[in-house]
């Protein structure tokens, strides 16, 4: 049986759940499910019924996102998405949903972060705090039927159950660290050890790893939970990545030779085995490892804000009275070089000259500025005009933009 884990007050998940993220990286990520009792902050439970009604509404456009699941299996969308409107326009059916909501099915909708505004300061934190790019699903049920029968994710998840309750029940892996390929259908569930089992309530999360077999089943007094989803990254990942690097090297690149047959491989096994090595035990001690992750973590995608009406025709800012915020999601490095200095952003690098280096210093360091901020902090060290032109030059990169809560402090 799992510990149930404390919560803390603040972690880098900006008050959403308040879980120890260290201790949680250390011992269970990867490893264990783990139960976190009312550990949702408010701020996390931003769909209630009156949201997943809003999210609905909003959603004709994104049908495809939109399913009604019972017992694995999918209501046809002809049966919800109503296109015998204006033409070209759909609607889910609020008297389709309704009816297929008494018929047992459960609402999903999928990867909501990339058309609810709602959603996505949720997704920037945990993205921001794993690692890895999340994908935010939205379930409601009310009868108690299930939404799917016993299965295991490809992926880890973390359930934030935001309305009702629901029961939950996890079993153990019957292959470590499976992947994709390894999806099993049919296997008996009796024949699974049963992990954890307990009810979910409002401001209640779990966590299960991948490979871990879960289902989960309403009560009857409604539900509605929002499943975070991540892939962690894994040797074979590692694997992909050095296969690039290999690829320089002549031996790496030449054909196999053949037997007489043609049908099998002729190489110096004990050659190919003490290069391979070779290659691994250099690649590593040059800091590949490092290299890897840096580079998956400019691959993953900034906070995306748009400036309008921000500049006015002469590219001057119209209103500095609103918040900005760094729109990566890591730190950023600023290093200095010959020429300037070097913004590193991701996979992006901006060179400015020596004078932007007080702006830039300050930006970095806080959470959220306005441009009046600036101004203050930099003084004499950077003229007004200068200093005006350079901001308006980051808007423009998207290395700064508005914050959601662009008004000021």
């Amino acid at each position: 049986m799992p510990d149930t884990q404390r919560v803390l007050e603040n972690t880098q998940l900006d008050g959403f759940i308040r879980i120890d993220l260290a201790a949680f990286n250390r011992g269970i990520r990867g490893r264990r499910p783990a139960y976190f009792p009312r550990a949702a902050n408010p701020s996390a439970l931003v769909y209630d019924w009156n949201g997943v009604n809003r999210l609905l509404e909003a959603s004709g456009e994104r049908s495809d996102a939109v399913d009604l699941v019972k017992d694995g299996n999918r209501l046809p969308k002809h049966r919800f998405v109503d296109r015998t409107l204006v033409e070209g326009l759909s609607r889910i059916s609020p008297a389709a949903v309704s009816r297929a909501f008494r018929e047992g099915y459960s609402l999903v909708v999928t990867q909501v972060q990339n058309s609810d505004l709602r959603a996505r300061p949720l997704a920037e934190a945990f993205t921001a705090a794993l690692g890895e790019y999340v994908g935010l699903n939205i379930y409601a049920s009310y009868q108690q039927d299930k939404c799917f029968a016993t299965h295991w994710d490809n992926h880890d998840v973390f359930i934030i159950q935001t309305e009702g309750e629901k029961e939950w029940a996890v079993f153990e892996q019957t292959r470590e660290f499976p992947l994709k390929e390894d999806l099993v259908y049919d296997l008996d569930v009796a024949s699974i050890k049963p992990y954890w089992s307990g009810l979910l309530k409002k401001g209640d999360v779990l966590y299960i790893p991948r490979g871990w077999w879960h289902h989960a089943a309403s009560t009857g007094k409604g539900s509605v939970h929002i499943t975070v989803g991540f892939t962690n990254r894994r040797p074979i990942d590692f694997l992909y990545f050095l296969s690039s690097r290999a690829a320089e090297l002549d031996w790496v690149r030449q054909d196999f030779g053949r037997d007489a047959t043609g049908l099998q491989l002729h190489c110096d096994e004990s050659d190919l085995r003490e290069k391979l090595t070779a290659f691994i035990d250099d690649v590593i001690s040059q800091g590949a490892l490092r290299e890897f992750m840096e580079n998956h973590l400019a691959t993953l995608p900034p906070k995306q804000r748009h400036s309008l009406p921000l500049l006015n025709e002469a590219g001057v800012v119209e209103n500095d009275g609103r918040n900005f915020e760094c729109l990566s999601l890591f730190p950023s490095r600023l290093k200095q070089i010959e020429d300037g200095v070097c913004l590193e952003f991701g996979k992006r690098q901006w060179v400015f000259a020596v004078e932007a280096r007080p702006i830039l210093d300050f930006i970095l360091s806080r959470p959220k500025f306005t441009l009046s901020d600036v101004l203050t902090a930099v003084g004499d060290a950077v003229g007004r005009p200068e200093t005006i032109s350079f901001w308006t030059e980051l808007i423009g990169e998207g290395v700064i933009g508005p914050s959601h809560d662009a008004s000021p402090d």
